[in-house]
């Protein structure tokens, strides 16, 4: 198995061998968005936003806030600070591209919307509790110091995150990916028994006339 982030080249080179060995997952461009619940300081959102553009033209970065007043300074400092961030092509290209706030007047909505785009990436700031609520993130930051960016380098969180929507039906990489069930199969005569003709029915309206012999022959056959 190959597993692991990389760029669009490492996700071609896991397509051409996947079906020859495991993968875990095609994960495309970060995502990071974050959720202010109420006022937030400016000048960390907008490092972290930056922090998650600079990676490469087509990351995606957001906020959803419930203040206009606080999106407004947080484009102020973004363009104040943005001169010195020393990728400052491609996070302005990744801001233009793909960046957006959202001023929501109902957090409930906001939430939905979040879900809905499942990032890779999510950070809480303001009511942590709000965390609890929200469903399909590859990974939930809560508190003041928590960041991506610390998540990525030292704490020891995952790396390997779903990106494009795929958190709202699988996980970042786990020990799981590397197992295997092995499925044993034993029917008891009495389940046999009651539900054979049933399956034998299912096997003549599919037109698979061997499946239902399958079935028959132990049926007539077994006593």
């Amino acid at each position: 198995m190959i597993v692991g982030p990389g760029n669009a080249y490492v996700e071609e080179a896991k397509r051409d061998v996947y079906g020859h060995v495991g993968i875990d997952m095609l994960a495309g461009p970060t995502e990071l968005i974050v959720l202010a619940t109420g006022a937030f300081e400016p000048a960390i959102v907008a490092w972290d936003l930056f922090s998650q553009a600079e990676h490469d033209d087509m990351a995606t970065v957001g906020l959803f806030a419930p203040s206009r007043d606080d999106l407004y300074a947080l484009m102020k400092q973004m363009e104040k600070l943005i001169a010195s961030a020393t990728r400052r092509e491609t996070v302005e290209r990744a801001l233009e591209n793909n960046g957006f706030l959202v001023h929501y007047g109902d957090l409930d909505r906001a939430i939905q919307a979040i879900d809905r785009i499942a990032p890779e990436h999510l950070e809480v700031m303001g009511d942590e509790a709000v965390a609890e609520r929200i469903q399909y993130p590859g990974i939930i930051y809560v508190g003041p110091y928590a960041c991506a960016p610390m998540g990525d380098y030292y704490i020891g969180t995952n790396h390997v995150l779903p990106t494009g929507g795929a958190g709202r039906f699988s996980a970042g990489l786990s020990v799981d990916r590397f197992t295997k069930r092995k499925v044993l199969v034993k029917i008891e005569r009495s389940f046999f028994d009651r539900f054979a003709d049933d399956a034998m029915r299912l096997a003549e309206v599919e037109g698979l006339q061997a499946h239902g012999q399958a079935i028959r022959a132990r049926k007539e056959l077994l006593k």
